[in-house]
């Protein structure tokens, strides 16, 4: 089978970024013949098999944005998906010219509705193989990881810790150095996630936590939504959560650092089982990457005037 992949950009690890990864490794660990277009690149993912002129034809055409959408829909010829991401971002908003559109979210479905694009909803996927448990969390929490990008969420969650004793963590701190250029130090954020109890972070970050058997608490402080929380990962509110891709925006709680207290003492290992069960039978990219397949052979048998 032949498949192109495409993302407007591929320099640094972003959410829509990480899921061309993870998709491309799939489809490659599955023996299939896949090319990668994007406008921007560097050397971050020099490892995929970029092309910059395509194909007369594939057989499968999985687009991320919309720049992307028109540019294929110029130069080749195939089924063509277009997965949204987001509801805000220019680059994510649906176009005419795919032949199924997919949301990764209520949130993101709705917001395609209202533009007059029907489409399907499949999660992010997950390499479930790459991320997962190490080692058990502790019987009671000792170590946070916070893979917050906002400065008032990280200084918040570091005295939280401070309170309770906790060992705190984070991306950017001397604890955890990192080189944007340097493919492996950028890479390996799952042996860092092995080393917490806890885990504080949002959308594909949290999915990643979830699948190495942490608990997760979404929460974080951006430029373009402030702060924002959903709290912490339990069997009770994980898909009410799902519903806004684990972004804070679901509940919108706006923690100061007596609610994270509050937060982390809800800490449970026996949530670290259940967030990697439900990791493995709802965000594992082969099953994710099944859905896909599943959708093409369906509109092929169709084509076709086979009943499916």
């Amino acid at each position: 089978m032949s498949v192109l992949v495409t993302n407007n950009h591929l320099q640094y690890l972003g959410g829509s970024e990480t899921f061309t990864y993870t998709l491309v490794k799939e489809i490659q660990r599955r023996e299939g013949d896949v090319d990668v277009f994007t406008f921007h690149r560097s050397d971050t993912f020099k490892e995929l098999p970029f092309v910059t002129k395509l194909k007369e034809e594939y057989d499968i055409i999985f687009v991320n944005h919309n720049t992307c959408l028109k540019h294929v829909i110029k130069h080749t010829r195939g089924f063509k998906f277009l997965t949204c991401h987001g509801t805000v971002p220019d680059l994510e908003q649906p176009v005419e010219g795919a032949d199924h559109y997919v949301s990764i979210s209520e949130e993101v479905q709705a917001h395609l509705r209202s533009r007059g694009f029907d489409s399907t909803i499949i999660r992010n996927g997950i390499d479930c193989e790459r991320f997962k448990p190490i080692k058990p969390i502790n019987k009671e929490c000792k170590n946070v990881f916070c893979l917050c990008q906002g400065t008032e969420a990280t200084e918040n969650i570091r005295e939280a810790c401070k309170r309770l004793g906790l060992n705190f963590f984070n991306i950017d701190g001397k604890d955890f150095p990192i080189d944007h250029n340097n493919k492996k130090s950028y890479f390996n954020v799952e042996e860092y996630m092995n080393k917490a109890d806890i885990v504080f972070t949002l959308g594909r970050g949290a999915y990643e936590s979830m699948a190495c058997g942490r608990n997760v608490i979404v929460y974080d402080s951006r430029g373009y939504m402030g702060s924002m929380a959903d709290g912490i990962i339990t069997p009770e509110t994980i898909n009410d959560m799902l519903e806004t891709n684990c972004s804070g925006r679901r509940f919108g709680y706006k923690y100061k650092v007596d609610d994270i207290i509050e937060e982390i003492k809800k800490y449970k290992s026996e949530y670290g089982e259940f967030n990697r069960a439900f990791a493995l039978e709802h965000l594992n990219v082969r099953k994710q990457l099944d859905k896909y397949i599943r959708i093409f052979n369906k509109n092929l048998a169709k084509s076709v005037g086979l009943e499916v």
